[in-house]
């Protein structure tokens, strides 16, 4: 997942995308709701104690994507 934003100093929670987004997306997102024309994709809300406790940091920026607005392209 990606927090593609910088964050308060001390947030309680983080917006995050799913690195393979499309994918999740196609999972999650009913057909009709993303075919929707005032639908603009979704975000994932994780609280910051369940980030801190139950993820780690690999990296800070994806390696095999390139993130692009509201997708992430294969380079």
């Amino acid at each position: 997942m990606i927090i593609d934003y910088d964050p308060l100093p001390k947030p309680i929670a983080a917006n995050a995308k799913a690195m393979n987004y499309t994918h999740v997306e196609e999972d999650m997102v009913p057909e009709s709701d993303r075919s929707n024309t005032k639908y603009s994709g979704f975000y994932l809300v994780l609280k910051t104690l369940e980030l801190s406790r139950d993820f780690r940091l690999i990296q800070e920026e994806p390696t095999q994507a390139e993130y692009q607005g509201d997708s992430l392209v294969p380079r």
